[in-house]
């Protein structure tokens, strides 16, 4: 859980996999059950992880009170940010989750979080398994493929944000969450 104390919101960031079950149904029933508070779900292997996740949903909530947001909906917005996508449409078809959708983020937000365990029990129940930290932050050659296309990275534009030491990895997350931060210039 993360405290954004500029804007009194509470963040839980966790993910679960999918066994073809219909992660829409599932969304639109969360979010009909907790209806004071913002939920979204994205497909896990197309994002860098917590930290992408969470940055993204932070400048979601900056556009927000800035009364800058793209969208009439903290959720979508949180998507747009997660998908560095002003289109509504290609922000779905890039991060939108599908009943093919192996691995789903999962973000909430709201003033308390004394919500976030009912949050994870019902998700737990929805897909017949606990919430997962663990896998924000699991990486695969698949997923690191995925997003090197999906952010269209080059094996160039990688290597020149690479500082010594850096991994692969913490280079391609860079620059997701700057294309990511940079929605805010394509306004």
């Amino acid at each position: 859980m993360f405290s954004i104390p500029e804007f009194e919101t509470k963040i839980m960031i966790t993910a679960l996999t999918n066994d073809n079950l219909d992660p829409q149904a599932i969304l639109s029933a969360t979010q009909q059950e907790f209806r004071d508070m913002t939920i979204q779900f994205v497909d896990l292997d197309k994002t860098t992880g917590h930290r992408h996740i969470l940055l993204a949903t932070y400048n979601a909530l900056k556009s927000r009170s800035l009364d800058q947001m793209i969208s009439r909906s903290l959720a979508i917005e949180i998507l747009l940010y997660v998908a560095a996508e002003r289109q509504i449409t290609q922000a779905f078809a890039r991060m939108g989750v599908k009943t093919e959708t192996k691995r789903i983020g999962v973000i909430a937000t709201s003033s308390s979080a004394e919500i976030f365990p009912r949050i994870k029990e019902h998700l737990a129940k929805s897909f017949n398994q606990e919430c997962n930290d663990d896998l924000l932050d699991e990486w695969t050659e698949q997923r690191s493929e995925a997003i090197r296309e999906l952010f269209r990275m080059t094996d160039k534009e990688i290597q020149t944000v690479t500082r010594s030491g850096d991994s692969i990895r913490k280079s391609i997350q860079r620059l997701a969450i700057e294309r990511s931060a940079l929605l805010v210039v394509k306004k």
